[in-house]
């Protein structure tokens, strides 16, 4: 269980004995489980009504630190309906993907069969029959592979009235989900207790790495099924330190809004072991995550390229920046995808990908690799596009990331860290990252600009007086690496030291910026409210936005711009460093550094 990213969605569904005038009372079709790799089908389509989920209505013998691959156990599904006539069900087991996983086996072939292509389990006609106001279907499942990790039993129970049609009957849905066993470790487990506002909500969850700021994984449940329970996160290394960021989904979209519209918390978790668990508890101390959505690109006829490398990059396209990327090192198959969880809310992205066809392990222009450019508009939520293999390349310029990593940063942490690069020849900045804090003393900072054969300056600096912007050394702790000969990917270690540089950071760089206007920002720093005031008569404002270092998006204004000044609110906003982005009436860029105390 090692793939990057995770899901665990604990939807549940149900099928029907009866559907549209066809009699099922000898089975269900198949694939109206309401699980997701189902497709979320029920049979609510021909029954009136909404299913009522229950607890515990799936039982096993598997124990409660997981199973075992490849060992088989005896699962149990019950049904329960006051003056119940006849009870049928359907039953399958999904991994964090999805996807069906281990194997049913039918212990009772005078009441049970398999369904759906033998991955659904269901009644025959004679195992319908309720014994008083239940009734209680026995088999086996084997376990599936080393590393699937976490599965989820998806059940359907209909408590028919024996009328011959489909009126009158009650629908209700279960899950159970379980662990693999992996030993005496188990990742890392949040038991999460006193949900019960939640209950019924969307709920998302995702670790992430301290010492990179990326995330390494997540997991989605479609609806909180009960007040307490667990969320398992099995991507962790031992000693490492993670946040651990989650939201309830309040107003029902299906997506984060912020808090607080939606409930949303951070926990943090230092030197981690593996197995460790922590429990929390609901409560209003809410935190703002600045959530990321997650993109998923669905590949289909790839087999020119099959065992070669593919990558695959998000670029704002407002202010071309990259805002991720993600590369396989290996096409296995024809068919498959890529996640990148990198989305904002709002924003415009090109998609640019290519295959490495000559196989030298770099980008080189179509046609000697194939690459792609599609479009993605408007950012709502998690978003999902298709891509059919074809010989309409497009040249993407793609560039390479560089990585520091920078160890013994202890005199920094809590402090604001940035780094560029910059082209030793035209001394030209190729790319940046802006962390606002120094979280540990051992991190990874990566920005992505560099170019095969170039040589750059890497600098960097820890803003050591805390005035939010660079001052020459002692002020400030400053540094120049040297990176010559680029290849593709590339990576410096770096140990703390007081071999200080002045850099000469420029204040501007983020974005393309049309600073020349008069323009007052203030005060800096600011505590719920900033003030706008131009000198300059001509210049209109057309938007506002506020942006986190990491380009997160955090709020987009209104405003009059009949008003001499404009009042931009900033309360329920995190301490830190933020860019106000400003787009005038000509589309020119302007932006501000502000502080928020």
């Amino acid at each position: 269980m090692k793939n990057n990213i995770y899901y665990l969605i604990a939807a549940v569904g149900m099928f029907v004995i009866l559907t549209a005038g066809t009699n099922f009372s000898g089975g269900s079709p198949g694939g109206k489980t309401g699980s997701p790799g189902d497709g979320g089908n029920t049979c609510t389509d021909c029954h009136a009504g909404t299913a009522t989920s229950q607890s515990g209505w799936i039982t096993s013998t598997i124990p409660a630190e997981g199973y075992t691959p490849g060992e088989t156990y005896t699962i149990t599904a019950t049904g329960v309906h006051s003056g119940v006539v006849k009870f049928g069900f359907e039953l399958t087991a999904e991994d964090m993907s999805n996807n069906k996983t281990g194997s049913l086996i039918v212990t009772n072939p005078t009441e049970m069969q398999l369904a759906n292509s033998n991955n659904s389990i269901t009644h025959k006609s004679a195992g319908t029959t309720p014994s008083g106001n239940s009734k209680s279907w026995s088999f086996d499942w084997t376990a599936p592979s080393q590393g699937t990790g976490n599965v989820t039993f998806y059940g359907a129970f209909n408590a028919a009235n024996g009328n011959g049609n489909n009126t009158g009957d009650i629908i209700y849905k279960s899950s159970l989900s379980v662990l693999e066993n992996e030993g005496s470790a188990t990742g890392l487990t949040i038991s999460l207790s006193g949900m019960t506002p939640h209950v019924g909500q969307f709920f998302e969850a995702r670790l992430i790495d301290k010492a990179t700021q990326m995330e390494v994984e997540r997991m989605a449940l479609n609806e909180i099924l009960n007040a307490d329970f667990d969320i398992v996160f099995s991507n962790v290394t031992e000693g490492k330190s993670y946040w651990v960021d989650f939201y309830a989904d309040h107003n029902n979209n299906e997506y984060y809004d912020g808090i607080p519209t939606d409930h949303a918390w951070r926990l943090t978790v230092n030197n981690i072991l593996d197995g460790t668990q922590i429990n929390f508890v609901h409560n209003t101390n809410f935190s703002e995550i600045y959530w990321k959505h997650m993109y998923e690109l669905e590949f289909n006829g790839m087999t020119p390229h099959i065992g070669q490398k593919l990558e695959v990059r998000l670029i704002e396209q407002n202010t071309m920046m990259e805002a991720g990327r993600s590369t396989l090192n290996t096409i296995d198959t024809d068919e498959f995808s890529i996640f990148l969880p990198y989305l904002v809310s709002g924003t415009n992205y090109f998609v640019d990908f290519y295959a490495d066809l000559n196989g030298n392990g770099i980008y080189d222009a179509p046609p000697t690799d194939h690459a792609w450019r599609i479009e993605l508009i408007d950012v709502e939520g998690d978003e999902d596009d298709n891509f059919d293999h074809n010989t309409n390349f497009t040249d993407i310029g793609w560039n390479y990331r560089f990585t520091l990593n920078a160890s013994s940063m202890n005199p920094h942490q809590g402090q604001l860290f940035e780094l560029r690069l910059v082209n030793q020849q035209t001394f030209q900045e190729a790319g940046r990252l802006s962390l606002d804090s120094v979280v540990v003393a051992d991190f990874s900072a990566l920005a992505v600009g560099l170019e095969i054969g170039e040589d750059y300056y890497i600098d960097f600096y820890a803003d050591h007086n805390g005035n939010g912007t660079y001052n020459a050394p002692p002020a400030d702790h400053a540094w120049r690496l040297e990176l010559n000969g680029v290849e593709g990917d590339s990576e410096l270690d770096f140990s703390h030291n007081t071999n200080f540089t002045d850099i000469e950071w420029p204040l501007t760089g983020i974005f393309d910026l049309a600073n020349e206007i008069d323009l007052n920002v203030y005060p800096n720093p600011a505590s719920d409210w900033v003030y706008l005031k131009s000198n300059d008569q001509i210049v209109t404002f057309k938007e506002i936005i506020l942006i986190h270092p990491n380009g997160q998006l955090v709020r987009s204004y209104s405003f009059d711009n009949s008003s001499e000044i404009v009042r931009l609110n900033m309360e329920n906003i995190e301490n830190g460093i933020y860019y106000l982005v400003i787009q005038l009436d000509n589309n020119k860029i302007v932006t501000r550094s502000i502080i928020k105390n």
